[in-house]
């Protein structure tokens, strides 16, 4: 971060704290409208301590006497308000707390800052115009100060305003706009100070820089004339221009970030012309095709000829979903465009011109090129929207992503990128880390794109750390090497390891010691068994103990068993060629077998070795300058990753410390 970028952000909270207009939202939208780099809630925080030292400042004379009549008279009137403050902060404290990384995340979507920046200005309005507002500081009681204090907790929405809430909260209670405002600021001092408390432990001496120093200095000046111009202000005038403020606010963000996230409304599939002036668009169905759809405006030996153009451009056939725009020429237009008797007669009112299929991502363009169709594919111009996240293990993954909102799929796409690298069925433990970059998009139609993960890392106590980076249609670690192995690291999804390879195993059937030169991998019958690598497919039939057996021949001398299958699956022969996670068959019990599992084995060379122990190098690795170029392209992903770890960390400590 920049200094000036500091200096803003500065502003823009020693301007907000104490103003109803919430500083946490302009905080939060800030990095989002200029595009800076967020950096994170301990930042935010921190700037707040340049408010803390302004409200200090502006009410030292207040404060001296609210800490000498607290502790010397406590008893007394003068003396509560020390108390009463302190018990009005109790519920803030506990909400930040509870809600410190919601606070850090969901409550920093857009949609939501925009909807409490207008709500709450409609029930600050109505505390405004409607209370009676004829109570002063001494009339502040016990129930006062935790109501307040509990309004002081919905603060922790950006959006909501912590100067707003407490001073609605106030306003309802009877109190006038002056004294609602300086029970706002003095209930706001402690809860300011415990915060930055919290987050100035976290903090390290890289973060103490010129730009941290410039933030704090502006929001500290800032502050301090936003207090003395506020409460002038009250005094004589009511909060409605604070208020109308809010609902522009509002009303822009969310015409700013929804037209920003919607689609371009300029892109259209198909522009009618001179020569084709008719268009019709539409989705397609369930049950739709050609026939159904265009056979009563498209000629027969049109639609067929579409249909192949359409396989030809590589869409094959239509499916539901898929949005298309066929323009036609009338007669006319026809033959001022030069279009032949042939076609003119082929229909006497339209004729087919062009026609535009959009599926995802892909566009297929098929054009008339006097009587046939040339067939064309691009893509749709689409918007991305990049998310990230990092979190701890407690007891699986996908519980442990889930907690942190990531979606279903890209969960699934995490255990995908490392399948060649770790187990998840094994080998996480609770405390392991990861941290999770991925984007996802929109096309200019609307219809969302897959997502993606952009890079990943996952640090185990069993699997050290792993690190998968997005690069060329592929994913690769941080030296270049590719994720994808030789070798899958289990043939497929089981429950447990029943047994292990072993030169003198008791045998469950036979009762005697013998080899075990495979891994038994106990799954339910029926299981899909895949390949763990490219090959050929040398034995498949009944091989004695193993049951129905397969034998796969790979590159550099490895041969693979795969024995009790219950069912083969379609296709698999001998001298079929397979490739990596193909289904080959399914779990069974045939054979010498207590119980259905697949028994897995490898050979290397002639020899059996033991599966779990083999390290089957990359299947590819980046060189020369793709490589340098990788590697200069995952810097920034790296610094993200250090960033979200870091904040993971410092959310431990602060978690051990509660």
């Amino acid at each position: 971060m920049t200094e000036f970028q500091a200096v803003v952000l500065g502003i823009l909270q020693g301007a907000g704290e104490f103003l109803p207009i919430s500083s946490s939202a302009h905080l939060a939208l800030a990095p989002k409208i200029f595009g800076w780099e967020y950096q994170g809630l301990a930042y935010d925080v921190m700037l707040h301590m340049g408010t803390l030292l302004a409200v200090l400042v502006y009410f030292a004379k207040d404060w001296v006497n609210i800490l000498r009549d607290g502790f010397v008279r406590p008893r007394q009137k003068e003396g509560r308000l020390l108390w009463l403050l302190a018990a009005g902060s109790i519920p803030a404290g506990i909400g930040g707390l509870l809600l410190h990384d919601m606070a850090e995340t969901v409550f920093r979507d857009p949609r939501g800052i925009a909807l409490n920046l207008i709500f709450f200005s409609l029930v600050i309005y109505l505390a405004d115009r409607k209370a009676k507002q004829t109570l002063n500081e001494t009339s502040f009681t016990l129930k006062d100060a935790l109501l307040i204090g509990l309004a002081q907790t919905i603060a922790l929405m950006p959006g909501a305003s912590r100067s707003g809430m407490t001073i609605m909260a106030a306003l309802f209670l009877g109190y006038s706009r002056p004294a609602a405002a300086r029970l706002s600021f003095l209930l706001g001092t402690p809860v300011i100070f415990g915060a930055g408390l919290l987050e100035a432990a976290k903090l390290t001496s890289g973060d103490i820089n010129t730009a941290f120093v410039c933030g704090v200095v502006s929001s500290f000046v800032s502050g301090l004339v936003g207090i003395g111009l506020f409460l002038a202000w009250l005094k004589k005038h009511s909060l409605t221009p604070f208020l109308v403020y809010r609902v522009i606010l509002g009303a822009g963000i969310f015409f700013f970030f929804m037209n920003n996230a919607k689609p371009s409304q300029d892109f259209v599939l198909l522009v009618p012309s001179i020569c084709a002036p008719l268009v019709s668009t539409g989705t397609l169905k369930s049950g739709d095709s050609f026939d159904s759809t265009f056979g009563r405006k498209v000629p027969y030996a049109d639609i067929r000829a579409l249909e192949k153009a359409l396989k030809k451009a590589g869409a094959g056939v239509l499916q539901p979903g898929d949005i298309y725009a066929v323009s036609f020429s009338t007669p006319g237009a026809a033959m001022d465009c030069g279009l032949n008797a042939v076609h003119l007669r082929r229909r006497n009112s339209e004729i087919v011109m062009d026609f535009v299929l959009a599926r995802g991502e892909n566009l297929y363009s098929i054009s008339r090129k006097g009587d046939n169709f040339e067939p064309e594919k691009s893509r749709v111009p689409a918007s991305t929207v990049s998310f990230s996240v990092q979190g701890v293990l407690d007891s699986s993954l996908w519980e442990a992503m889930r907690v942190s909102s990531v979606p279903a799929g890209m969960i699934m796409e995490f255990a995908d990128i490392f399948a060649w690298e770790i187990d998840f069925l094994t080998e996480p433990r609770k405390g392991d880390t990861f941290a999770l970059v991925w984007e996802e998009c929109r096309t200019a139609l609307g219809v969302p794109c897959p997502a993606r993960v952009l890079g990943a890392v996952y640090r185990g106590e069993e699997t050290g750390e792993k690190h998968a980076f997005y690069y060329g249609a592929s994913y690769y670690n941080e030296t270049g090497g590719s994720l994808r192995r030789a070798f899958l690291r289990a043939p497929l999804s089981y429950r447990r390891i029943s047994s292990y390879f072993s030169k003198a195993r008791f045998h469950p059937i036979l009762r005697i010691y013998r080899p075990h030169n495979g891994i038994d991998y106990a799954a339910p019958s029926g299981t899909p068994v895949s390949s763990v690598a490219d090959g050929t497919v040398v034995y498949k039939g009944w091989k004695g103990g193993y049951g129905n057996f397969i034998e796969l021949r790979h590159g550099g001398g490895y041969v693979t068993g795969y024995g009790h299958l219950r069912a083969y699956a379609k296709g698999i022969k001998t001298g079929t060629r397979v490739s990596q996670g193909q289904v080959i068959g399914y779990v069974g019990k045939t054979g010498l077998a207590t119980g259905p599992h697949l028994d897995f084995s490898i050979k290397s060379n002639g020899r059996y070795a033991n599966f779990l122990k083999i390290n089957p190098p990359p299947a590819t690795k980046l060189t020369g300058t793709e490589l340098q170029r990788f590697i200069s392209g995952i810097e920034p992903l790296n610094d993200k990753f250090q960033f979200l770890f870091r904040s993971g960390q410092n959310r431990e400590r602060q978690n051990e410390n509660l």
